[in-house]
């Protein structure tokens, strides 16, 4: 086949790539933590525990769970960080 038999056609096409999708992540900030203070409040909460006396392991491990759980969250909240998906497929297979 040669060119001669072909119109040839030249285009500028303006298209911008479409945006990334945002993504929320749940994060720690373990950076601001201050851990003699986390330190002080999980001694403080598990001396608590050790004056209740548990029916049994399951309960006293639970109750640590909880213990850890809540001291976490007060000096280490949970935050969500926005940022794009990695990963995702720009256009579709047709493009």
């Amino acid at each position: 086949m040669s060119t001669a038999d072909h119109n040839c056609i030249d285009c500028v096409l303006a298209m911008r790539r479409p945006s990334l999708p945002l993504d929320n992540i749940p994060v720690r900030d373990f950076l601001q933590l201050q851990i003699e203070h986390f330190r002080d409040d999980i001694a403080y909460q598990c001396q608590q525990l050790l004056q209740r006396h548990p029916e049994n392991t399951q309960e006293m491990v639970n109750d640590y769970d909880t213990v850890l759980q809540t001291v976490l969250e007060k000096h280490a909240p949970i935050t969500k960080r926005v940022r794009r998906k990695v990963g995702h497929v720009r256009g579709t297979p047709t493009m």
